[in-house]
């Protein structure tokens, strides 16, 4: 299913839940931050200043070689002797990679810079000491500083929520909409009977687009993910950051439209384990 939200619409609904505290238990299970800037073939040799001065919060790295899909268009047919010119390099991507000690990870390439955390709960409440915002401001600072940019093509950020099932053993349709407000059409499908279901909402507010997957699925068990992917283009530099926290709040817009009570005290509980 794919739906197109209208921003007449967005400013039309009244949010379930407001959410001004760093819960224990979060259903947050990774975010990423992800910038893309046109193809720069010198940042090669400004890697190593770079990785010199973020040591303080990734002091692991490595590089990764990740394969390009190549695709010779000569009238429909492939061109072999082309391919054969190419050398390995043409066919592989480098990314050079930084690990802090808790597994947050940073990845840079001639042409984009991604932040990925597993382990923060926050995005800049400034009652918890470790905010997503942050690390995003001193990597992003010292990058610039090195790497003198004007415009990014993009600027993203991505939430991902594993959310828990109400009574998983007796799935119903009923208790799922008295924890969601769900946006699958569950007048017509049966979620005991479902094996996988997904919608697809896009929708554009001002210069922001905001992704948004809600996927069902049944394997060995139940699985219940809030997928936000938001993004910006031709972002100028000066203000990633404040597109970035906009960003943030039309996603943590729609994920609050989203739950209700129960997945707040849910997320208050301590985590098990």
């Amino acid at each position: 299913m794919v739906g197109f939200l209208k921003k007449e619409m967005l400013q039309d609904i009244e949010f379930m839940v407001k959410i001004d505290e760093v819960f224990p238990n979060p259903t947050v299970k990774k975010v990423i931050f992800h910038m893309s800037y046109s193809n720069l073939f010198y940042i090669e040799n400004k890697i190593g200043e770079f990785q010199t001065k973020i040591m303080h919060i990734f002091p692991n790295s490595s590089i990764e070689y990740r394969n390009r899909l190549i695709l010779v268009d000569k009238g429909g047919k492939i061109d072999a002797t082309d391919i054969e010119k190419m050398s390995d390099d043409d066919f592989k991507a480098k990314v050079w990679q930084f690990e802090s000690e808790t597994g947050m990870k940073l990845n840079v390439m001639s042409n984009s810079l991604s932040i990925i955390s597993e382990r923060h709960k926050t995005y800049n409440n400034k009652k918890e000491k470790e905010r997503f915002r942050d690390i995003i401001e001193e990597v992003t600072k010292i990058f610039f500083e090195i790497i003198p940019l004007t415009i990014l093509k993009t600027v993203g950020l991505r939430y991902i929520d594993e959310c828990p099932i109400p009574d998983p053993k007796n799935i119903n349709n009923k208790s799922f909409k008295q924890w969601y407000n769900t946006t699958f059409d569950l007048n017509q499908f049966n979620l005991s009977n479902t094996k996988e279901i997904a919608t697809i909402n896009i929708h554009k507010n001002e210069e922001c687009f905001i992704r948004f997957i809600e996927r069902f699925k049944k394997n060995d068990s139940y699985s219940y993910i809030l997928d936000f992917d938001g993004f910006a283009e031709n972002v100028k530099k000066e203000q990633y950051l404040q597109i970035t926290d906009k960003l943030h709040d039309l996603i943590a817009n729609l994920y609050c439209n989203i739950i209700k009570e129960p997945i707040i005290e849910y997320m208050k509980k301590p985590k098990e384990g």
